[in-house]
C-alpha cells in the first residue's frame, strides 16, 4: 500500500510539474505560439483548457471581433448587453479594434452604445455607416483613452462635439479619418490639433473650418506628420503649404482638391534640390492654376514620388510630362484625366521612361491616339488602364495592346473603353483571351456592345442612373468578364465556319446581325437539316451573289471604257436587254464622255452597310474594314 500510494504521488508530482513548464512561460510567449493557430475550434478547444488558457484565448478571440454579418452582429448584441458581473470574463475590456464597415448598412446608434466602456479600444472603423449619429460616436470615445484611430469615412453630419471629445478623452491619437467634417467649425478643428500633439495622419476633407491658420497650427502642433488630405478645403491658400513643405520633413501623403488658390507659388523659397525625399504620393485633383512650372518644381524637389493624381488640371501640357519621365522607375500610379492639352508625344516619352507604371488614367484626353496604346502596351506591370472617351482610339490600338500582352503571367486587371467609338467587338475579344486576368472591363456607350447578346453579361446599372445612361450602361466585372470571353468565344468560332461556308458557295464575306448568322450556323452545324437555308437567309445570300456579278461586271467593263463606246452604238432594244449598271454607264457615257474613269484607274468597291459581329475572315483579318476593302490608316469608322 505504501508502494502504491508513493508511485500515485510521484504520478500527481510529475504531472503537475510537467504542466507547469507551459504555465511558466511568459505570457508574450503564450501569445506567440497561440498566435501560430488560424483555427478558432482550436482555439476554443485550447480555452477550456484552464483558467490561464482561457484568458489568453479570450483575449486572442475579442481582440478584434469579427462582425461580418447580420447573424454576428445579432449575438454581438446580445452579448454586449450583458452585465459584466453575469459573465465569466469582462469581454468589453478584451476589444482593441472594432471594425463595423462589414455590416455598415446594419450599424445604428443603439448597437454603437453597447460598445460603451470598452477602455482598451486603440481603432475603430466606422467606413460607409451612415446611420449612426456624432452623439453615439462621441459617446464610445469617453473610455476610450488608449485610441490611436479612427476612421470615420461615410459617416454623415459630424459634428464639433466628435472633435471636441477627441481632443478631451483620446490624447494618443495618431489617425483621424472624418471626411465628412462639413458642419465642424474651425474652433473645434484648433482644439483637437492642441489637444493631440501626436497626429500622423488626418483627413479634413471638405471642412470649411479649415484656413490657412489650422494649416499652419497643424504643422506646428504635429511634426511627425506623414499623411494630410486637405480635399475640398477651400480656404487654403499658397501660405499654408510654404510652410507646410518647408517643416514637415517627414511627409509622405499629400492630397489638396478642388482648390484654385493653389499655384506654383506654394513652392516659392524652396531649392532646387531633393528637398521632400520621402514625399511619396500627391494629388492636386481639380486645382485649376496647377501648371507646368509647379509640376517641374515638384519632380525637383520629390524625385521618389510614386503616386501622381493630376485629374483636370488642364493648364499642363507635355512639359509636366517630360519633367514626370525623369521620375523612371520610380513612378507606378499616374491620373491625367481630363488633361485636354496634353498629346501622345508628351504620354509616349513619359511610358517609355517609367515602365514600372501600375496605374495609368488617361480619360478625355482627346488628342491622343494608338500611339499611345503601343506604349501602353509594352509596360510589363501595368494592372489597370483608364481611356473613357478617347475617341481617336481605334481596333488597331486595342490589338497592339492584345497582341503585346499574350504572357500567362500579365499582369492586366481593369480597363476602362466607354465612349472610345470607334471600337469593334473582335479587337476586345483577342484582347479577353491575351489578358487572363482581366476582372473588370468598361464599354459603356459603344455601339457594338449594346447588344441583348452581350449586355446580359453586364452588371447592374446604379440606381441613380437616368434610362438613358441605364440604356448605354456596359460594364462587365468579376464573373461577367469570364461569361463574355466565353461568349465572344463561341461567336468567334461560328463566325469561322460561317465564312468557311460562304466562301464555298462563292458568295464572299457575308455579313449581317447575329440573329441571322446564328440561323447559318444552325444550318451549317447540322448538314441533316433538309430543305434550304431560312428564307430571310436565303434572301440575303442571293442579294450578295446579284451584287457581287454586278460588280464583277462593273469593274471589266470600267476598266475598258472602249467596250462601253462599242455598247452604246447598239440598237435601243439591245440596250434595254444589258444588266442595269450597263445601261447606267451607257447613259453616263452618252451624256460625257469626259466622265469616264481612266483605264488605269481601280474601283471602289461599294461599302459594306452592317458590320455586324465586328469579327473579320480568319483568313484575311483586317481590323477595321471588311474583305476586300483596301484599308485607309487614317479612316475613322463609326
Amino acid at each position: 500500500m505504501e508502494d502504491l500510494g508513493q508511485k500515485l504521488n510521484h504520478y500527481k508530482e510529475s504531472q503537475d510539474t510537467s504542466s507547469s513548464h507551459i504555465l511558466h512561460l511568459p505570457t508574450e510567449v503564450l501569445l506567440l505560439i497561440l498566435s501560430f493557430v488560424t483555427s478558432k475550434t482550436d482555439l476554443l478547444s485550447f480555452m477550456l483548457t484552464c483558467r490561464k488558457f482561457g484568458d489568453l484565448v479570450s483575449g486572442l478571440l475579442w481582440f478584434r471581433p469579427g462582425i461580418s454579418n447580420a447573424y454576428v452582429y445579432k449575438e454581438m448584441i446580445r452579448i454586449m448587453r450583458i452585465s459584466p458581473e453575469k459573465t465569466f470574463w469582462d469581454y468589453k475590456k478584451f476589444i482593441r479594434r472594432l471594425n463595423l464597415s462589414l455590416v455598415s448598412n446594419l450599424v445604428e446608434d443603439e448597437f454603437l452604445y453597447a460598445f460603451s466602456g470598452c477602455p482598451n479600444l486603440e481603432r475603430i472603423t466606422l467606413v460607409n455607416c451612415s446611420k449612426v449619429t456624432a452623439d453615439s460616436v462621441a459617446t464610445i470615445l469617453k473610455d476610450a483613452s488608449n485610441l490611436q484611430s479612427i476612421d470615420l469615412t461615410g459617416v454623415v453630419n459630424i459634428t464639433d462635439g466628435v472633435y471636441y471629445s477627441l481632443a478631451r478623452h483620446c490624447k494618443k491619437l495618431q489617425g483621424l479619418y472624418a471626411p465628412g467634417s462639413m458642419a465642424v467649425s474651425k474652433n473645434a478643428v484648433y482644439t483637437l490639433i492642441s489637444n493631440c500633439p501626436m497626429l500622423k495622419r488626418i483627413k479634413l476633407s471638405e471642412c470649411v473650418g479649415v484656413d490657412d491658420e489650422i494649416v499652419v497650427k497643424l504643422v506646428r502642433e504635429c511634426k511627425n506628420l506623414v499623411e494630410l488630405d486637405l480635399h475640398g478645403c477651400i480656404r487654403v491658400t499658397d501660405y499654408a503649404l510654404v510652410v507646410l513643405f518647408e517643416e514637415l520633413e517627414y511627409l509622405r501623403e499629400f492630397k489638396i482638391s478642388v482648390n484654385d488658390h493653389i499655384t506654383e507659388r506654394c513652392f516659392l523659397g524652396l531649392p532646387n534640390e531633393p528637398y521632400l525625399d520621402k514625399l511619396r504620393i500627391i494629388d492636386f485633383t481639380s486645382c485649376s492654376n496647377v501648371n507646368d512650372k509647379l509640376v517641374i518644381k515638384l519632380v525637383q524637389l520629390a524625385p521618389k514620388l510614386r503616386h501622381i493624381v493630376l485629374s483636370k488640371c488642364t493648364k499642363i501640357t507635355d512639359s509636366s510630362l517630360r519633367a514626370l519621365a525623369t521620375l523612371g522607375k520610380c513612378l507606378h500610379y499616374l491620373h491625367l484625366g481630363h488633361c485636354i492639352n496634353i498629346t501622345d508625344f508628351g504620354v509616349c516619352h513619359l511610358l517609355r521612361n517609367c515602365h514600372r507604371l501600375q496605374y495609368v488614367d488617361l480619360a478625355c484626353c482627346q488628342e491622343l491616339t494608338n500611339d499611345t496604346l503601343f506604349e501602353l502596351s509594352q509596360l510589363p506591370r501595368l494592372r489597370r488602364i483608364g481611356l473613357v472617351k478617347c475617341h481617336n482610339i481605334t481596333d488597331h490600338g486595342i490589338l497592339y495592346l492584345a497582341n503585346n500582352r499574350r504572357s500567362p503571367d500579365d499582369t492586366l486587371e481593369r480597363v476602362h473603353l466607354s465612349y472610345c467609338t470607334q471600337i469593334s467587338i473582335f479587337p476586345i475579344y483577342k484582347l479577353l483571351m491575351a489578358c487572363r486576368r482581366l476582372t473588370h472591363l468598361s464599354l459603356t456607350g459603344i455601339r457594338d456592345f449594346l447588344r441583348s447578346d452581350i449586355t446580359r453579361f453586364c452588371r447592374d446599372p446604379p440606381n441613380d442612373f437616368t434610362q438613358s445612361q441605364r440604356d448605354m450602361f456596359c460594364v462587365f466585372s468579376g464573373d461577367g468578364v469570364r461569361k463574355l470571353r466565353d461568349h465572344l468565344s463561341s461567336l468567334y468560332h461560328q463566325q469561322q465556319q460561317i465564312n468557311r461556308y460562304v466562301n464555298s458557295q462563292n458568295i464572299g464575306n457575308l455579313r449581317d446581325d447575329g440573329e441571322t448568322l446564328n440561323e447559318i450556323f444552325q444550318y451549317i452545324a447540322n448538314p441533316a437539316t433538309p430543305g434550304q437555308l431560312p428564307p430571310r437567309v436565303q434572301e440575303l445570300v442571293e442579294a450578295r451573289r446579284r451584287n457581287r456579278n454586278q460588280e464583277r461586271i462593273m469593274t471589266n467593263t470600267v476598266n475598258f471604257p472602249e467596250q462601253i463606246r462599242r455598247l452604246s452604238l447598239l440598237p435601243p432594244e439591245q440596250q434595254q436587254a444589258l444588266p442595269q449598271p450597263i445601261r447606267q454607264l451607257i447613259a453616263q457615257a452618252t451624256a460625257s464622255p469626259l466622265s469616264f474613269p481612266l483605264q488605269d484607274q481601280e474601283p471602289q468597291p461599294q461599302q459594306q452597310q452592317e458590320r455586324g459581329l465586328g469579327i473579320p475572315p480568319v483568313d484575311n483579318f483586317s481590323p477595321v474594314v471588311d474583305e476586300g476593302q483596301e484599308y485607309d490608316e487614317d479612316q475613322e469608322m463609326e
